[in-house]
């Protein structure tokens, strides 16, 4: 997964219930140019932050050889967030999401020339390396709730589920060619170009500049504070149900530090010199399943449990991971571990894309409208917080044990609520908010 696909925006925040038919025709004509941008532009975005994020995770790797360094990518990414929720709350109800998603992209631009000069001069480091991502954090921080709001904004009335299955669709698409192409470029080229070409891809996010004049709507009455948040978790079981099952999906998706290490033993086996292309294709194989979000989501709307389709999506991650833990540990050739791992990482890859969309749209839909940008906002926070928590015990636990080890971890936890799942009592509160959130 892109642990990046957290941050983008919003404006109108009129439920779709309040709008009369012709409104709603009104507003679905309206910003459907815009949402053919908003796709563009974040396939785009994307693709220049797989590449980025390739070639980081591989240049960390090869310098230290700990699994563990690699991911202090995601800490650095994530720990900003953690002090910045009030902050990013008052500045999406002050600015508007078109305007912080307008901003972001170019600030972000800014900051993505500095490794492109660290590299061109020879300079660049895994310390200075991860102080780039450390910059990235912070802006990542305050623009925490854009996303979600943005979305909710442009959907079509009713559409909402399928939209963010087109969002997640495209981000999986462009995961895979940019992953594949920053494998490319490193091995050719070198660094320099893959941040140089990441930094452009940053400017179609300008895209989305005509909505910024919308009006940055106007919530009557007492607009409750960040710290509220906790409370309204606390009073709707549905949202408290959505926020846990979204933090352990996040931790079973933290398997992808393990990747470069994999990607490095394939590579020691069949004595190759570079890991750079095995690491590339493993990690585009881990995403390519997002592709079949859209039709799994049209598919599954209204018409079957998301407390069942959770237990579906956790059982064949869990199931996937522990084949891929059988598979490292046998005494077999290099190509075949390879061969493996690709088919068996992209229906893991598509089941929690899956579940993390579903998760994020009940999350924009079920949030009260008063309250919706702090609650987005500290709904942004489970991946910023939980991604480097289990990102950095797998490393560790890979370090210390094997990347074997580190995975049967993961997957047998997952694998016990798959079995528990249906004695949950927020099960229940998940499929009655899906009820609400589809009506």
């Amino acid at each position: 997964m892109s642990f990046r696909a957290s941050i983008r925006h919003h404006s109108t925040e009129l439920d779709h219930s309040d709008l009369t038919g012709t409104q709603v025709g009104r507003d679905h004509e309206r910003f459907a140019s815009m949402r053919r941008n908003y796709l563009v532009s974040l396939f785009i975005l994307e693709l220049g932050w797989a590449m980025i994020t390739m070639a980081s995770s591989f240049f960390i790797y090869a310098q230290s050889g700990s699994v563990a360094a690699t991911g202090l990518i995601v800490v650095c990414l994530n720990l900003p967030s953690l002090v910045l929720p009030g902050a990013a709350t008052s500045l999406a109800r002050r600015f508007g999401g078109p305007t912080i998603w307008v901003m972001q992209a170019g600030v972000e631009f800014m900051i993505t020339l500095i490794p492109v000069a660290l590299s061109a001069m020879g300079h660049l480091n895994t310390t200075n390396l991860l102080m780039f991502f450390l910059l990235l954090g912070i802006l990542i921080g305050l623009c925490a709730p854009s996303a979600g709001l943005v979305r909710r904004m442009i959907a079509a009335p009713g559409q909402l589920p399928e939209f963010n299955g087109q969002a997640a669709q495209a981000v999986a698409l462009a995961t895979v060619i940019g992953l594949l192409a920053g494998g490319a470029v490193y091995t050719t080229l070198g660094p320099t170009w893959v941040f140089a070409l990441g930094a452009l891809s940053l400017l179609p996010g300008f895209s989305l500049l005509r909505l910024t004049k919308e009006p940055v709507p106007h919530i009557d009455g007492e607009v409750e504070r960040f710290r509220g948040v906790f409370e309204i978790r606390r009073n709707n079981p549905g949202l408290r149900a959505v926020c846990m099952f979204t933090g352990l999906s996040v931790i079973i998706a933290s398997y992808v530090v393990t990747l470069p290490a994999l990607a490095q033993m394939i590579a020691d086996d069949a004595k190759m010199d570079s890991s750079a292309g095995i690491q590339s294709l493993l990690q585009a194989s881990s995403v390519v399943g997002g592709l079949f979000v859209v039709m799994a989501m049209r598919k599954a709307h209204g018409r079957v449990s998301w407390g069942l389709v959770q237990r579906i999506c956790f059982l064949i991650a869990a199931s996937g991971l522990l084949l891929i833990a059988v598979i490292v540990h046998r005494d077999v050739s290099p190509l075949i571990v390879m061969s493996l791992a690709v088919l068996l990482l992209i229906p893991i890859g598509f089941a929690l894309t899956l579940d993390q969309s579903i998760l994020a749209t009940l999350m924009q839909a079920g949030a009260p409208a008063k309250s919706r940008a702090s609650v987005l906002t500290g709904y942004a926070l489970i991946p910023m917080i939980l991604a480097p928590v289990g990102q950095e015990a797998i490393g560790i636990m890979a370090d210390q044990f094997s990347v074997t080890s580190a995975l049967i971890i993961i997957a047998v936890p997952a694998l016990l609520l798959v079995l528990v799942g249906p004695h949950l009592n927020l099960r229940k509160a998940l499929d009655e908010l899906s009820d609400e959130a589809t009506d």
